[in-house]
Formats: structure tokens, C-alpha cells, sequence
């Protein structure tokens, strides 16, 4: 086996290549981010898109709820009259306890 001479210009283009290489990597890297910023920045235009439509749409329907709410009336609730069972019983309860006639015995008795 020859031993050869390094020559000059064989060394200027392996110190070059690392070179070129590092190089190159900048540019992927660079392209990669680049690549990654845009898709980040689709999804946040997309995002805020989907939002505004979401608050338009919830704004719509409260702004809906509340015309139906102005037209329509208010319903308006029985009042139940208490059964002559209950009344009864309090009566006797009341007279149980004071012993005197509940107010309206008093009224037409007296």
C-alpha cells in the first residue's frame, strides 16, 4: 500500500463539505420552523374564526330568548284554595288551644 501526499485542495473540500453541511441544516431547520409557524398560525386563524361564529351564534339566540320572552305572557298561577277538610281541622285546632270560636263563628254569633 502507497502512502499519499494530502494534497491542498483535497483538504479545502472536506473542511468546505462540513461546511456545506452545517449549512444545510440551517436551511432544513429553518424551513421546518417556518413550516411549523404556518400551520400554527392556520390553526389559530381557524380557531378565532370558529369562535367568532360561536359567539355571533350565542349572541343570536339570547337576543331570540329574550323577543320570545317580551312577547309571550307570563303565566299566571292558580291559587289553590286550601281543602274544608284542613280548614275544619284548624278551626278545632284553634279552639282546642284558646278555647274560644274561631273569628268567623264569632262574627255570626255575635
Amino acid at each position: 500500500m502507497a502512502y499519499r501526499k494530502p494534497t491542498p485542495e483535497g483538504s479545502r473540500a472536506t473542511s468546505h463539505a462540513g461546511l456545506d453541511n452545517a449549512e444545510r441544516r440551517k436551511r432544513e431547520s429553518a424551513q421546518a420552523y417556518a413550516a411549523e409557524q404556518k400551520a400554527r398560525t392556520s390553526v389559530m386563524t381557524n380557531m378565532m374564526r370558529l369562535r367568532r361564529l360561536r359567539l355571533e351564534k350565542e349572541a343570536a339566540d339570547a337576543a331570540e330568548a329574550q323577543r320570545i320572552a317580551l312577547e309571550t305572557p307570563a303565566p299566571v298561577k292558580k291559587v289553590r284554595k286550601a281543602p274544608a277538610k284542613t280548614i275544619a281541622k284548624t278551626a278545632v285546632k284553634a279552639v282546642a288551644s284558646t278555647g274560644e270560636a274561631p273569628m268567623a263563628e264569632k262574627t255570626v254569633a255575635s
